[in-house]
């Protein structure tokens, strides 16, 4: 993979949490989420993002 790319992975058990990213974890309300649905595969699901302009931060959250 490129530097500029990531992929990010989670089980499956979490299928009510919501991948979010921003790029200052500082910040309460900082945070976007990245739409899914998400790719799926040996009990996982997984998301890629290729090109980032810069630093991010990720983590799941819980949908209500």
């Amino acid at each position: 993979m490129d530097s500029d790319a990531a992929v990010i992975y989670w089980s499956t058990d979490f299928p009510e949490y919501v991948l979010q990213t921003t790029v200052d974890p500082t910040l309460a309300n900082g945070w976007s989420s990245l739409a899914g649905p998400y790719g799926s595969a040996a009990g996982f699901y997984q998301f890629r993002l290729l090109n980032l302009l810069q630093k991010q931060f990720f983590r799941l959250r819980a949908t209500p």
